[in-house]
């Protein structure tokens, strides 16, 4: 069963009549299956952590069919393939949503298991501080993306506001950092810097960093440099981090780390349907071969996620 605890459930239900809603108008893949109900195994064909069941869920309700999970939201799967749900319902309906669903799960599994890859090796090299979700994310799947980082343990950055570091010198910068806290109140202030001079400007006028835009080895060399002059001042790194190169910014002088790709770059993790033929003489699990959508319907997908 899913626990979409700290999710708000008309969200997820306007999110998924949405997806649906950009669908093709015409069911045309109706027009391949027989009339009546059917049952569908979704199967885990690469190992991953398994996430999107609130999601699924929606997708399915909104489409009059049922589901059934056989493992736990957050489960890492090791030996595939893996029988993970069941799903009942007219045939028309399940094909109609199956891309969405399959879309669903192998992209907020994929943000999970990156996101749980990325944590195991920061606790490996105890490093201290956050690792944080990015600010960019996918629009009209953001929420997907948030809860599967938050399921991996990726921590949601409190409110901030950001200044740009660009073409200011010290006095414009404090003035520009000022009158932001003004409006703000307690609301943390952080400044966008690419190169050294501009995080010690920033550092100098009171302000976190953000470094962004930069190799791990700059990352690190222009923190350090920071942290020596003004170790109140909190670094936080921005950038295409992943399993294989995160550990290299992972110092002490470094206080939070985000990166782009855990909601643009993380590899997908494969799941299929296998329908089940209505038969008494052979219950056995076959493929239907389907008829393919339109192409309109394949753009709306695309422009989807």
């Amino acid at each position: 069963m899913a626990c979409p605890l700290v999710i708000n459930k008309n969200s997820v239900k306007t999110l998924a009549a949405w997806w649906l809603s950009n669908e093709s108008s015409l069911n045309y893949v109706g027009l391949t299956p027989k009339s009546g109900r059917g049952k569908v195994y979704i199967d885990m064909h690469s190992p991953g952590i398994i996430v999107g069941m609130p999601f699924v869920e929606a997708i399915l309700k909104e489409s009059s069919c049922e589901i059934e999970w056989h493992i736990c939201e957050g489960q890492p799967v090791k030996s595939c393939p893996v029988r993970v749900a069941t799903i009942t319902g007219a045939n028309e309906d399940i094909f109609f949503c199956e891309n969405l669903v399959l879309s669903v799960l192998s992209r907020a599994s994929g943000i999970a298991s990156l996101a749980s890859r990325i944590q195991s090796i920061l606790q490996e090299v105890s490093w201290k501080g956050t690792m944080y979700m990015p600010d960019r994310r996918t629009p009209g799947f953001g929420l997907v993306e948030e809860y599967a980082m938050m399921i991996s343990g990726i921590s949601e950055r409190k409110s901030s506001v950001s200044v740009r570091c660009k073409d200011m010198d010290a006095g414009s910068l404090k003035s520009a950092i000022d009158e932001v806290r003004s409006r703000v109140g307690s609301i943390p202030v952080h400044v966008a810097c690419c190169r050294l001079d501009e995080a010690c400007l920033a550092a100098g006028a009171g302000a976190d960093i953000l470094l962004t835009g930069l190799s791990a080895k700059e990352i690190v060399d222009i923190a350090s440099q920071v942290k020596e002059s003004y170790p109140e001042i909190q670094v936080i790194a921005s950038g295409s981090f992943d399993d294989s190169d995160v550990k290299l910014c992972a110092t002490r002088y470094v206080d939070h780390l985000t990166s782009l790709k855990l909601c643009n770059g993380y590899a997908f993790v494969d799941f299929q349907m296998t329908y089940v033929k209505d038969s008494a003489k052979n219950t056995e699990p076959t493929k239907y071969v389907l008829l393919e959508r339109n192409e309109i319907s394949r753009k709306l997908l695309c422009h989807i996620f």
